[in-house]
């Protein structure tokens, strides 16, 4: 084979090469790119699903202790109202 042509062969393979080179930094590029979109998306359905779940505990929290107090209310009226019947009908005796 003639030694020019040889040196045109191997400009065209380097050129090839440069160009798959380049396309597969371009490829790798953008599948990164499309990875961090899609872990950043998940992570923010997480962090708004992780939110809803605190914001329902903080409002089913708020929520016993309502009744409890409400509880500890109509205990504490019935302890005052038992206690001032019994001052009435010992004031009566």
């Amino acid at each position: 084979m003639d030694e020019n042509i040889k040196k045109q062969l191997d400009d065209v393979c380097n050129i090839i090469d440069e160009k798959l080179e380049k396309s597969s930094k371009a490829i790798k590029d953008n599948v990164n790119n499309e990875i961090d979109t899609v872990v950043k998306g998940e992570v923010k359905n997480l962090v708004e699903k992780h939110s809803e779940i605190v914001e329902k505990i903080r409002q089913d929290r708020k929520l016993k202790t309502k009744k409890i107090i409400s509880i500890m209310f109509i205990e504490l009226n019935q302890k005052d109202l038992v206690m001032h019947l019994i001052k009435v009908n010992h004031t009566k005796l």
